[in-house]
């Protein structure tokens, strides 16, 4: 069994490490750590959970979110990110989120999900605050 302390890292392959690069550290923040194995890129993506990218030609090809940060303002978050030419995505599927402005809102949570430069589904989400006061806060991912 894993232990409830144990950090996680999500996995998402890229064409380019280098465009890769670009976008997680100067577009979303994320802080580059020294430590990857084969020329990857490993990010700090908030406490000590952590965002690995690999170059693969199966990029992109995911149509499921790949990683999510939690956020404590979805809006601010998103304006900061669209700044720095992110794009929400916008949704409106029969058995799935509906979107209004980028942000889903189901039940506890609203969502907003985005995309890499190589088609990567990416996403941010908000806690209800009823909800976020029963989950510890260290190691939980956060959007910078």
């Amino acid at each position: 069994m894993l232990s409830h302390q144990s950090s996680i890292c999500a996995v998402v392959p890229v064409s380019d490490i280098e465009r890769a690069r670009r976008f997680y550290c100067d577009d979303l923040g994320l802080r580059e750590v020294p430590v990857a194995p084969a020329g990857g890129l490993t990010l700090q993506a908030g406490g000590a959970t952590m965002l690995f990218c690999y170059e693969s030609p199966h990029a992109g090809r995911a149509l499921h979110t790949l990683a999510t940060w939690d956020v404590d303002n979805l809006e601010e978050e998103m304006e900061n990110l669209e700044e720095h030419g992110v794009r929400f995505e916008d949704y409106d599927l029969p058995d799935g989120p509906t979107t209004d402005n980028g942000i889903a809102s189901m039940d506890e949570v609203k969502s907003a999900w985005f995309k890499d430069p190589d088609g990567n589904v990416l996403c941010l989400h908000q806690l209800d605050p009823a909800l976020r006061k029963l989950l510890p806060r260290e190691g939980v991912m956060t959007a910078h």
